[in-house]
């Protein structure tokens, strides 16, 4: 509902465009999973003059940390462990976004 109501807000700063789609980074530990946003946001947006037919547009962020032995931020693929040298990594750099970076909107 929050990304709706700032696709809403947006179209009205442009005079009640039309809002094509909204893009957002959604990181693998921000506690939303991207089939249910999806789901949710397509019920949600069936009650919007403006933003009836828009798309959700996921970039998927991936969990990255700073491996203190390595000096060096790495990508984790489990148990918040560097890939490079298996050390555990408790600085997280990326991950937990939930964050609109664009928005399409026509007249």
């Amino acid at each position: 509902m929050s990304i709706l109501e700032l696709a809403e807000a947006e179209s009205a700063r442009h005079n009640h465009a039309k809002v094509e789609a909204v893009h957002i980074r959604l990181g693998k530990l921000a506690g939303v999973m991207k089939d249910a946003l999806l789901g949710a946001f397509e019920l949600a947006r069936e009650q919007s003059a403006s933003c009836r037919t828009c798309r959700l547009i996921i970039e998927d962020v991936p969990i990255i940390v700073f491996c203190q032995a390595c000096q060096a931020q790495r990508e984790v693929v489990n148990e918040m462990r560097c890939i490079a040298c298996g050390e555990l990594c408790g600085e997280l750099r990326q991950g937990r976004e939930m964050e609109i970076t664009a928005m399409e909107i026509t007249q």
